[in-house]
């Protein structure tokens, strides 16, 4: 370095630190309490303003020698484009050559009008035009590929169970690259073309600032529903005006005014910039109070414990009990696979249907913090969320219960909303794993969600997600048996099943036996499973052959239990977490879970077809058929068994219905039901009165 150009940064160094301690005085005073009498007020007043001016003519004087050793630091000569107005000298018409020097006049007024104005050159030196990029490409990269993918991430812990943490190096490091190389190719742009390309980019952040903070009302839930686009028609069209405005003002305004445009530019940028860093900084902090308040034993940087696939294809040697939990399979969706599948069924031998069941909750993470748990609503629970979640889960339930008659319980799902946590030591599949996220997957699938949230309307459609499908992608398939995260794909599940296949976990000699709860897809959205378990595209399959492929995955449990030889003496449950359902205050039809049981049997009723009951039977009986299943002679303090209703019984049950309102699907309120007939007969419902508010 230059020693003038040390100077000169030296210079600029005291200059500044001296113009920050004026500032410091001036905004810091040391706090005192006084009596002031009214009479000095006027004098104390104008003291202060003497004060104001001389400080605000001081901050000038230096902002003054700042900017200008900058520039010269900088090499910006801010002259180098005015017009300057040429020696006035008089002209007289009838000198000789006067004709001549009135032409040249002429035209050189021509040249210098040509300088002025909105069509006056804009050309500014490589260094500043690559700054400026920088600082506009670079807010638009940071909104969409740090601040939008890791703000979703910490508010969606829930659906995506790892943290920020794993995510941070991918996200920013593609971030960078892409902010620094978008800049160099936009700072190769000169003149007006620059000035209109920056107001685009900087236009572009606002937009997508606008669009998440005001635009995005009625944005469907990424909960693998198809989304009915054309019922967005309103708010798709005001989207797109907003953003029309938006770039076309821009660019017109730099048109106009370049150098105000490139500052607005530069300002808006820096201004987005430090508002989301605040904004992501304060959402991390809420998350955080939340899950510390809820005893989640997670962080926002670190995720939380998780269920892994630890022994889901192991089995013990003693007794077995398990429970699959398909989801969204109502029993008419199972009738009309048996219709289009007559052969569907034909596997469960020993099992009975139970074809009148009702549910308890929905949606999924409502009911399975209620199969998991065995826990209900109560006249003495005031409101329903998740403090409530957490409560289920933390305090005694049902797998304590199973736990203190010997048996090791392993849960296998990704819906335990609050649940992972309390349940870490009680359950044995549920670790803190270490996530290592592979780089171009996070990359991909974040900027993804990014783009679904910021986006206008008429191009979210692309970039719709599936959380369930980020979780898949980003924890990948695990080997059996693998301490790997467990993800809800059925396909990847059938496939390990049959290439692998079960066996005798030789850690689980000291059990009683063992209990497993898989949870599947089920006849869940998205629809991108085929009839022999096959994952296909969308729109290749139906929800009826996705039920009977996620079927298929039950089969091949079973054809492995007697693979064995313990298919006999194994206790099989398969339900689902809910029957079928939609977004409504009020709901307006049945909903029925389907149910399949086999108890532990003898060899000859084991190999017996199924068969089916229609007796008045709750998923609430389900904790009490599970522990008498295990042996546990105090079972009926959890209710009654399923094998114990008659079909001819009379029986009111219980079921409570979700209420969701509004646009953006606000979960307002449990709704009690009773049912007294058969389920599936909408005259047999009516609703009790009581009501949980949902506080989330």
């Amino acid at each position: 370095m230059r020693p003038k150009t040390r100077r000169t940064l030296a210079r600029l160094a005291l200059d500044g630190a001296w113009a920050l301690a004026c500032v410091t005085l001036a905004l810091a005073p040391t706090p005192a309490l006084a009596y002031v009498d009214p009479s000095v007020v006027t004098y104390t007043i104008q003291a202060l303003a003497g004060v104001a001016v001389a400080l605000s003519a001081v901050v000038g004087v230096v902002w003054r020698r700042v900017r200008r050793r900058v520039f010269a630091l900088l090499r910006i000569d801010e002259n180098r484009d005015k017009v300057r107005d040429p020696e006035v000298h008089e002209i007289d018409p009838s000198a000789p050559g006067a004709a001549a020097l009135l032409a040249e006049a002429d035209a050189a007024a021509t040249a210098d009008e040509a300088l002025v104005g909105p069509r006056r050159p804009q050309n500014v030196r490589w260094l500043p035009r690559l700054l400026l990029a920088a600082l506009a490409w670079g807010c638009l990269v940071y909104t969409l590929g740090v601040v939008t993918p890791l703000e979703i991430v910490a508010t969606s812990l829930d659906s995506f169970v790892f943290g920020v943490g794993p995510l941070f190096g991918p996200l920013v490091t593609f971030a960078v690259a892409l902010a620094a190389g978008g800049a160099l190719l936009l700072s190769l742009v000169r003149g007006r073309g620059f000035t209109v390309a920056v107001s685009v980019v900087a236009a572009l952040s606002v937009a997508c600032f606008v669009q998440s903070a005001f635009l995005n009302t009625g944005l469907p839930v990424a909960d693998g529903t198809s989304v009915p686009w054309e019922d967005h028609t309103k708010i798709t069209l005001v989207s797109s005006l907003v953003w029309v405005a938006l770039v076309a003002g821009a660019a017109a305004f730099a048109l106009l005014k370049g150098r105000s445009a490139k500052t607005a530019a530069c300002v808006l940028s820096v201004v987005l910039v430090a508002v989301q860093s605040v904004g992501l900084a304060a959402t991390w902090g809420e998350q955080q109070q939340a899950l510390d308040e809820l005893g989640s034993q997670g962080t926002v940087w670190d995720g939380k414990p998780l269920a892994t696939t630890e022994g889901m294809y192991e089995l013990s040697h003693g007794d077995n009990v398990v429970m699959f939990v398909l989801d969204t399979l109502d029993n008419r969706y199972l009738d009309e696979v048996v219709e289009r599948y007559p052969d569907a069924l034909d596997g469960f031998t020993g099992f009975t249907r139970y074809a009148n069941t009702s549910g308890v909750m929905i949606p999924t993470r409502y009911a399975m913090a209620a199969l998991v748990t065995g826990q209900s609503l109560d006249d003495g629970d005031g409101a329903w969320g998740h403090a409530k979640v957490a409560e289920w889960y933390s305090e005694d339930n049902l797998v304590d219960a199973m736990g203190s008659l010997g048996y090791g319980v392993n849960v296998y799902a990704t819906d335990l909303t609050r649940g992972t946590g309390s349940l870490q030591g009680r359950v044995g599949n549920i670790h803190r794993v270490e996530l290592d996220a592979p780089f171009w997957p996070t990359v991909a699938e974040l900027w993804k969600c990014s783009l679904y949230r910021e986006a206008p309307w008429a191009l979210k459609p692309p970039f719709w997600f599936y959380s369930g499908d980020v979780v898949g992608d980003l924890v990948g398939a695990g080997d059996a048996g693998a301490k790997t995260p467990f993800r809800l794909d059925d396909a990847a599940y059938l496939d390990t099943l049959r290439e692998e296949g079960l066996s005798f976990g030789g850690d689980l000699e000291g059990e009683a036996g063992t209990y497993r709860l898989i949870h599947m897809a089920g006849s869940h959205y998205p629809i991108t499973l085929d009839a022999d378990g096959e994952r296909v595209g969308e729109g290749e399959t139906d929800y009826v052959d996705q039920t009977r492929g996620a079927l298929r995955g039950v089969e091949a449990y079973l054809d492995e239990l007697r693979r064995l030889g313990v298919y006999d003496r194994t206790t099989v449950v398969v339900t689902a977490d809910h029957g079928e359902w939609y977004l409504a205050d009020e709901i307006g039809g049945p909903s029925s879970p389907f149910l399949l049981v086999k108890p532990a049997e003898t060899a000859e009723e084991a190999a017996a077809p199924l068969k089916v009951s229609h007796a008045p039977v709750s998923q609430h009986d389900l904790p009490a058929t599970l522990l008498k299943a295990m042996g546990d002679e105090g079972y009926s303090a959890w209710g009654r068994a399923v094998d114990e209703i008659g079909e001819d019984e009379r029986r009111t049950r219980l079921y409570n219905a979700t209420s969701v309102v509004g646009e953006r699907h606000v979960y307002t309120a449990l709704k009690e039901w009773a049912i007294d007939g058969d389920v599936r007969d909408w005259s047999a419902w009516s609703k009790t009165g009581r009501e949980w508010p949902i506080e989330e």
